[in-house]
């Protein structure tokens, strides 16, 4: 094989895997839509500091 054969091939390898690791980027359809949250967890000295988008009653890690 000649060097610019080699490069030919090489390089149309790598578009064959882009596009096929590229099909299986698509977004997903019916998603849930989310909502802001509040501005700030309204603590006294940094009011706006903190996400008041999230209500947890529980949550574990396993």
């Amino acid at each position: 094989m000649t060097h610019l054969h080699r490069t030919r091939t090489g390089a149309a390898a790598a578009l064959v895997a882009l596009v096929v690791l590229a099909g299986g980027c698509t977004g997903a359809t019916g998603g849930v839509r989310g909502t802001p949250g509040a501005a700030g967890l309204r603590d006294p000295y940094f009011p706006k500091l903190g996400n008041g988008g999230y209500d947890v009653g529980h949550y574990a890690l396993s």
